[in-house]
């Protein structure tokens, strides 16, 4: 097993007083859900009136990894012990590319099998 880790830091997912579902790195970055499977490019201009999840994050594209996608961004975000991974075949959205795909995984996977 292996993976290229492209980027690492801390993540938040909260909704927003106007019931948008959002999500920041490092709170530099900040992108809204369109629907369960869209994840759009946003600003920075949003309140977050409820704050649904938060903690270590990174960014990775696995080799070689048991019932992960090779060669395809994953985004793996810290749930208490266990992390939530979603699949970003197009990658995180961009200037160039503001609407992308964002698959979620069925299942926390344990802290043990991501840092391995």
């Amino acid at each position: 097993m292996s993976r290229e880790i492209k980027r690492a830091g801390n993540y938040q997912r909260f909704e927003t007083t106007q019931r948008y579902h959002m999500i920041s790195l490092d709170e530099e970055d900040f992108y809204v859900w369109r629907g369960p499977d869209r994840l759009e490019l946003s600003d920075f201009g949003h309140e977050a009136s409820e704050i649904l999840h938060e903690g270590d994050y990174f960014l990775f594209i696995p080799r070689n990894e048991p019932g992960l996608k090779a060669g395809i961004h994953h985004l793996a975000c810290q749930e208490g012990e266990q992390y939530r991974v979603y699949m970003l075949p197009q990658g995180l959205p961009s200037r160039a590319n503001q609407l992308v795909d964002i698959l979620e995984a069925p299942e926390l996977l344990p802290r043990e099998s991501i840092f391995v």
